[in-house]
């Protein structure tokens, strides 16, 4: 007749069991992580053969980096991340320009707007646009400055203004 097991070798088998379960949840995660990096090797080596083909080899990455800084939100606006925009499904069409800005601005704007106010981005865009066709366009820290003082914005709001100023600043000083 077999002997039973005693508590304590019940529980070392358990530990070991788990031990071995833990091991392979490892061999698990490693296969993910580097199917993960796969695909974005992948990726990034597709987007790097697109640049090549529509602007030529690049080589002064510096420049390219300061290009791509400043016009990234454009590159991010033909991306479809829906589920970073916080914009009820109904109002995704309406808001559509609003995917380049953090959540935090994007529900700012729509507030500013569902209260009567003007809505931000187009208001700015225009302020800014105006600026550069008369040539009296400023830094980007007076227009900011400028703009909450002439609207009465709660300084509150700084860190929202600015990322939006950014966006539109970049958007409307670029050499046509």
């Amino acid at each position: 007749m077999a002997r039973r097991k005693t508590t304590e070798e019940k529980r070392q088998e358990l530990i070991e069991k788990q031990e071995q379960l833990k091991a392979r949840i490892k061999v698990v995660d490693a296969r993910i992580k580097q199917k993960e990096r796969k695909a974005q090797t992948k990726r990034l080596i597709t987007i790097g053969k697109m640049i090549e083909q529509y602007c030529g080899e690049i080589k002064d990455l510096k420049s390219f980096a300061e290009w791509l800084k400043v016009n990234a939100h454009e590159i991010a606006y033909t991306q479809n991340h829906i589920d970073s925009f916080s914009v009820l499904p109904e109002n995704q069409l309406k808001y559509k320009y609003l995917r380049i800005f953090s959540k935090e601005a994007q529900d700012f704007i729509i507030q500013e707007q569902e209260k009567g106010h003007k809505n931000l981005y187009f208001s700015i865009s225009g302020v800014l646009g105006a600026k550069k066709s008369n040539g009296t366009i400023k830094s980007i820290q007076e227009e900011i400055q400028l703009y909450m003082q002439k609207n009465e914005i709660d300084v509150c709001h700084f860190e929202i203004i600015k990322e939006i100023f950014e966006k539109c600043y970049s958007k409307n000083t670029r050499k046509d």
